[in-house]
């Protein structure tokens, strides 16, 4: 049987090593959801790999902005600007441009 002082360390380490994944889960979680990115992935990689859980997120690249309800979004075929339609428009006027574009054209 294990002496007192070894089971007191054992318990100890536990709740420290559940803290520190605590702590790096939500720093990258948060990092991650910044980016559009599913927090709870990145929550569960900090548990697993700590602090390089919080570089990961840190590396990966930010996902567009999703767009409001009713709207979609897309990407203007000259000038490459990001805009939000409302899903029953046939075509848009680009903000930046001005270009018309089809939106089952800027939609592929």
């Amino acid at each position: 049987m294990m002496e007192s002082a070894t089971v007191g360390f054992l318990v100890v380490s536990v709740i420290a090593w559940v803290i520190v994944a605590v702590i790096f889960g939500l720093c990258a979680s948060t990092i991650a959801e910044r980016k559009y990115l599913n927090g709870g992935n990145y929550l569960l990689l900090a548990f697993l790999l700590g602090p390089l859980a919080i570089v990961v997120a840190g590396f990966m690249p930010a996902r567009p902005r999703p767009a409001p309800t009713g709207m979609v979004s897309l990407e203007c075929s000259v000038c490459n600007a990001r805009q939000n339609v409302a899903k029953e428009k046939h075509w848009f006027s680009c903000w930046q441009c001005k270009q018309r574009t089809d939106v089952v054209a800027a939609s592929r």
